[in-house]
């Protein structure tokens, strides 16, 4: 049987930005730190680990996305790797070059 964390990462998926602005809108929106493995934190924010996840905010590598940055995703065609932890979506830039 699967780990917590080996569930979370076979359900990260990969979208465009198009799929993501209806969720910035609605400010659940939040953009990892490239640096940092995703199902990691997804499972982080599951286990509640305040702690780290306030960490992750105050040395900027966790934010929400704001709607000015619709306008820039849309300019560079941006897709990003997802994952679902109610009620946000927590990802991470994409790009297939080098990922």
């Amino acid at each position: 049987m699967p780990t917590p964390l080996e569930e979370l990462r076979t359900q990260i998926l990969i979208a465009p930005h198009t799929d993501m602005e209806p969720h910035v809108r609605r400010q659940a929106f939040l953009l990892l730190d490239c640096r940092h493995d995703l199902a990691e934190v997804a499972h982080k924010m599951v286990l509640n680990d305040l702690g780290f996840i306030a960490d992750l905010v105050q040395n900027s590598e966790l934010r929400k996305a704001a709607p000015e940055d619709l306008e820039i995703w849309r300019q560079q065609k941006r897709f990003f790797r997802f994952l679902i932890v109610q009620p946000f979506v927590l990802a991470q830039d994409y790009s297939p070059d080098f990922n």
